[in-house]
């Protein structure tokens, strides 16, 4: 099954759903941030995250800085690209 993205964001909740039934939940990981500056605003716009929440997010121990469906992921990962910063997705092995 192929899926297109319009790139603009967020899958709504049926299709949303059917994908992570489809392919699992998927992670997008940032080891250390090449510009904290960047990389917040990136995670302040795609998740509509506050100053705080979007800092916290990416000094968080884990590095994991969004889960979601593939799509999404790879979504947020071409931003953080365009960006200057070096994310890494992988399949959450989390159930």
């Amino acid at each position: 099954m192929r899926w297109e993205s319009d790139d603009i964001g967020f899958l709504q909740a049926e299709p949303r759903a059917r994908m992570l039934a489809a392919y699992g939940e998927w992670m997008v990981r940032i080891g250390r941030a090449q510009s904290a500056f960047n990389a917040v605003k990136v995670l302040r716009t795609a998740l509509d995250l506050d100053l705080i929440a979007a800092y916290a997010l990416l000094k968080h121990e884990s590095g994991i800085v969004f889960t979601g469906t593939i799509q999404e992921c790879e979504w947020l990962k071409r931003l953080l690209e365009k960006a200057g910063e070096s994310p890494a997705m992988s399949a959450s092995t989390m159930t």
